[in-house]
């Protein structure tokens, strides 16, 4: 992460929009030009601007030098080293500015360096005024650790609710219950089961999905989308991720500011720990989805995507994720549909197959797949006839007419990752948007929306106010819910 100086107005390429300089670690910064750079500044007033620390940034600065930080509003010179505020969680004097205090919500936190950053606000619009003035603000993820450690949700036995304590590497119920903690994450699951594939999937290509990583705002953009509001709206908010896979959607609710709750039932969740790395707003478990480990209606939001279609049980599943929404809390969900692709193509003849392999040979198989046919996807993006005819032939699932950010590197590992996945999932349900609407009336949810966006149907509902909790009770109508973080063809649409 990195912090921002707000220098003065005529440093700045566009007229009477303020500069901004990236200080610790990056060293250099886009200036908003409209050229898209490898990696966005986590601190951006526009989503074009960027920057990118290089082997160059340490000889420009001096290894052990002290980069400028937060804390002035004139145009300072590179190598003079500016003051940070204190950050003591109190706010000076209204400044020329005008933002009123609460104006400050918009605010969220850079992580570890407690550097402020800008976000979008309802009333304020596009807040960027960060360390201005040497103004301090009150930062929302300034808390101690013990402080926020107590708003997260604890773990409870799936069975009987009962609460769990660490001791050691040991989760201990009251009643003797144990469950063993590997490599810093909670099992609730045998190590091995029917989703060891999809494991196996997430932690070699466990950064292939995570905008840190491409450069692109592919997840956010469909998160966005499914959510129906900002990521800056989940600061502070109780968020459940079930199928959490390598943590495409986790970085981004954790970066947002949410108390985020993942789990998986495979070993996808080592991936992802390995990319959110260990935070204060952050936990994650091994878990099944219809045994969530975690006090019924405690979330403020469910987050399922790319998950639904891949388990035998639907009822349980559906009720499971719908248990845990707070009264008056949101659940979202996504699921594959029906399109004339999936009947006009020969994909499901390699899947009857590879779906019965162990998992490291099919994915030695779909690799030599997908090195005989993506360079044909390749060559022919362009072609949009050529590229439905030879679809019908290569099981390769490539995107290379989507998504003209990515690099063929990029298109080649996302094409690995989703013709692995679409090969050997042993679940691969199908619903209508008619169906998934049924689906949530059947739980008794308000403000009901479905919509179909590519392959998949999307939809997002709330709890009703008053609405009990509880593990009680059957649905009538379902569809199959899963443990796991599968991305669909309709993931680069935007």
């Amino acid at each position: 992460m990195c912090g921002c100086i707000l220098t003065s107005k005529n440093d700045s390429p566009r007229s009477g929009a303020p500069s901004w300089r990236s200080s610790a670690p990056c060293g250099r910064c886009c200036h908003g030009s409209r050229r898209r750079c490898k990696r966005r500044c986590c601190c951006r007033p526009r989503r074009s601007t960027c920057c990118t620390r290089t082997s160059t940034d340490d000889a420009r600065w001096g290894a052990n030098t002290r980069r400028p930080t937060h804390g002035t509003r004139r145009s300072t010179p590179r190598g003079t080293v500016s003051r940070r505020p204190s950050h003591t969680g109190t706010r000076t004097k209204k400044s020329q500015d005008g933002l009123s205090p609460s104006a400050t919500a918009g605010w969220s936190c850079c992580g570890t360096s407690h550097a402020l950053r800008a976000w979008r606000t309802p009333s304020a619009g596009m807040l960027g005024y960060a360390g201005s003035d040497c103004r301090t603000y009150q930062c929302p993820l300034r808390r101690d650790a013990s402080d926020v450690t107590s708003t997260m949700v604890p773990f409870v036995s799936p069975g009987t609710a009962a609460p769990l304590e660490p001791q050691g590497e040991t989760l201990v119920g009251p009643d003797g219950e144990r469950v063993p903690i590997v490599r810093g994450i909670p099992r609730f699951v045998p190590s091995q089961l029917y989703a060891s594939a999809f494991g196996l999937q997430w932690n070699v290509h466990r950064y292939t999905q995570l905008d840190s990583r491409t450069g692109a705002d592919l997840s956010e953009t469909r998160l966005e989308r499914c959510l129906g509001t900002p990521l800056a709206a989940l600061d502070g908010k109780t968020v459940l991720e079930p199928g959490c896979g390598a943590g495409r959607f986790t970085e981004l609710l954790v970066r947002a500011g949410a108390l985020v709750h993942a789990i998986d039932l495979s070993a996808a969740v080592d991936a992802n720990l390995h990319n959110i790395g260990a935070k204060p707003t952050y936990r994650v478990a091994q878990a099944d989805i219809r045994a969530i480990p975690f006090p019924p209606a405690s979330f403020d939001l469910v987050l399922c995507l790319g998950v639904l279609q891949h388990t035998p049980s639907p009822e349980d599943s559906i009720l499971a994720l719908w248990t845990m929404v707070k009264p008056g809390g949101q659940l979202v969900i996504d699921h594959y549909t029906w399109t004339l692709s999936r009947v006009t193509k020969l994909a499901p003849l390699y899947r009857v197959i590879l779906k019965r392999l162990p998992p490291a040979t099919a994915k030695r198989i779909t690799d030599r797949l997908v090195d005989l046919f993506f360079p044909l996807h390749w060559a022919l993006r362009h072609a949009h006839w050529a590229q439905m005819l030879l679809s019908r032939v290569s099981p390769c699932l490539a995107y290379c007419h989507f998504a003209p950010e990515l690099t063929r590197a990029q298109h080649d590992d996302w094409c690995r990752l989703d013709t692995f996945d679409q090969l050997t999932d042993h679940y691969q349900h199908l619903r209508t948007t008619g169906q998934v609407r049924r689906a949530l009336a059947a739980r008794g949810a308000d403000s009901v929306e479905v919509w179909r966006h590519g392959s998949v149907v999307e939809a997002r509902c709330r709890k009703p106010d008053g609405a009990p909790g509880g593990r009680s009770g059957r649905t009538t109508i379902g569809f199959p819910l899963g443990p796991h973080d599968a991305l669909s063809s309709s993931s680069f649409v935007k």
